[in-house]
């Protein structure tokens, strides 16, 4: 069986691409969604043994749950596995679920963590202690900071950070701009608490197109509970050495 991209020249992140497959005879036709560039991401299509074809290369692969091995592409996409796909929005934007957690936060002993939650078995799914001083602030800028180099990493341009933290959100969007501007002091001249954080956060905020979406924390949301259970993981393995 073969996959022939009817329009490689549109297969971005976030789109879906127009493509058919079809037996040697064209029966059993039936629509698929590719997505990523300038790796392609394979998230409907199983059939063990087949064939993906993109212009001029063709792509072997076993399954969805394995691992694809890819030949030379005319425009320089690649299969990856189906655990790291992302899951998109309607706008294109890949969602990924973020959570800061402390333990005893602002007194003697604190330990912080952060998690990052990008979907059920996600292979970039992460838990782990914060850096530094151990605070719940801390973790939310650290954990959204994480999510976007990962975004980065693997050719993600568009990404939907979904947080309970409003003031992460609020620092990002609305406060540290300003901060910044000051030499990373508040208006009554005191410094920024977090500003090693804040400015790890900046240097990466603009290689990547960023929507912050606020969730209300511990209602249900799975995204949200995954990502606090990895957080709360993440206490666990904090050393107090700041």
């Amino acid at each position: 069986m073969k996959l022939k991209v009817d329009q490689p020249e549109y297969i971005i992140l976030g789109q879906t691409a127009n493509l058919k497959s079809k037996d040697s005879q064209g029966r059993n036709t039936r629509n698929l969604t590719l997505l990523g560039t300038p790796k392609l991401l394979l998230t409907q299509y199983s059939q063990e043994g087949s064939k993906f074809q993109g212009g001029s290369s063709s792509y072997n692969y076993a399954s969805s749950s394995g691992s694809y091995t890819t030949g030379p592409s005319t425009y320089g996409s690649t299969l990856m596995s189906s655990e790291k796909r992302f899951e998109t929005d309607r706008d294109g934007y890949a969602q990924v679920y973020t959570a800061g957690a402390c333990s005893s936060n602002g007194r003697y002993g604190a330990k912080a963590g952060l998690g990052v939650y990008w979907g059920d078995g996600h292979e970039l799914n992460k838990s782990s202690p914060v850096s530094g001083r151990a605070t719940n602030n801390s973790g939310e800028i650290q954990v959204a900071t994480r999510a976007i180099q990962q975004a980065l990493d693997n050719d993600v341009d568009k990404l939907a950070i979904n947080t309970d933290s409003k003031f992460l959100i609020d620092s990002a969007t609305k406060w540290m701009q300003g901060w910044k501007q000051n030499g990373w002091t508040l208006q009554s001249g005191e410094p920024v608490k977090n500003e090693q954080d804040l400015e790890a956060l900046d240097r990466v905020l603009n290689k990547v197109q960023v929507k912050w979406n606020h969730v209300d924390a511990h209602k249900g949301i799975h995204g949200n509970e995954k990502a606090h259970q990895l957080a709360k993981e993440g206490t666990s393995k904090y050393n107090n050495n700041y």
